[in-house]
């Protein structure tokens, strides 16, 4: 139960998030004269919007991986690189950041569009 509360979750934020940061936008945008500072700041407020829609997927991937082991962050499995040069690379148990995992929702969210 606890995936499906998270994925619940990260949708729910996910709507309010962007409605609310349109909502504040929007105001914004005709405040200014010129329609191509209007575009800017419409661009700007949604880059805005996206990164922090992007920063709570990798609080919740975090969040997943620490809570219920489900699925982990890891490179090409060992019995692909046996018998390349990569096999006499010595292998190093890396722990993940924040920022590892705000780089995998970027990419999840920039391919998904």
């Amino acid at each position: 139960m606890i995936v499906p509360g998270l994925i619940v979750l990260l949708i729910g934020a996910t709507v309010f998030i962007h409605y609310e940061g349109l909502r504040a936008i929007s105001p914004l945008s005709s405040l200014l004269k010129f329609y191509r500072a209007s575009m800017v700041i419409v661009v700007l407020g949604i880059i805005v919007v996206h990164t922090v829609e992007i920063a709570i997927y990798a609080v919740g991937y975090m969040a997943a991986e620490m809570m219920t082991g489900i699925g982990n962050f890891v490179g090409l499995h060992d019995s692909l690189i046996s018998d390349t040069v990569l096999s006499t690379v010595p292998r190093v148990d890396l722990s993940l950041t924040f920022y590892d995992y705000f780089y995998f929702s970027t990419i999840s969210i920039w391919w998904a569009i």
